[in-house]
């Protein structure tokens, strides 16, 4: 879904939504995509972002928090658990107890900036880590895999996704 897209629906329907890993691989996150010229333009329009992610590097997860105090968004921290071992490595404290998803919604909303703070430690395994440069590789396979298959759904997409904006006005 076009990100702007889901932003509609998931406000629509209550929710709160942000960017994982917002600056992390090349294609892969909202920040580092030659999608869109601002790469920022829909920022404002998440309640949070992922502030700390184990599984990146220290500078994505410093400009990830640059962004969020731009935008004076709240941050959560994400161990990106593809494997066990990274299962508890990131954390997010909250100022208030949450004992339900609905008490996580309102202090987001309420707080804002102030509603949490994160961090953790950093994942030494990953497999960008262990295969150095044939990550890159993987990455473009990555982007042109996802571009080939986007082309040949798009009319179909197109149709179901004026379906769907229908139904949620």
């Amino acid at each position: 879904l076009p990100v702007q897209f889901l932003i509609d629906i998931v406000h629509k329907n209550g929710g709160i939504l942000g960017p994982a890993h917002p600056c992390g691989e090349r294609y892969l996150s909202i920040t580092n995509t030659r999608k869109h010229k601002n790469r920022l333009a829909v920022m404002d329009r998440f309640d949070f972002l992922e502030g700390f992610n184990a599984c990146e590097n220290p500078e994505s997860n410093a400009t990830a928090m640059e962004i969020a105090a731009r935008y004076e968004l709240p941050v959560f921290g994400g161990s990106d658990a593809h494997k066990e071992d990274c299962v508890g490595l990131a954390y997010t404290e909250f100022q208030e107890p949450v004992t339900c998803e609905s008490e996580l919604i309102r202090l987001v909303r309420e707080r804002g900036r102030q509603a949490c703070t994160c961090g953790g430690r950093y994942y030494m395994g990953t497999t960008k880590e262990r295969i150095g440069r044939m990550n890159d590789v993987l990455v473009q396979s990555f982007w042109f895999y996802n571009h080939l298959a986007s082309l040949i759904r798009a009319r179909k997409r197109r149709r179901e996704l004026g379906k769907l904006y229908i139904r949620v006005k």
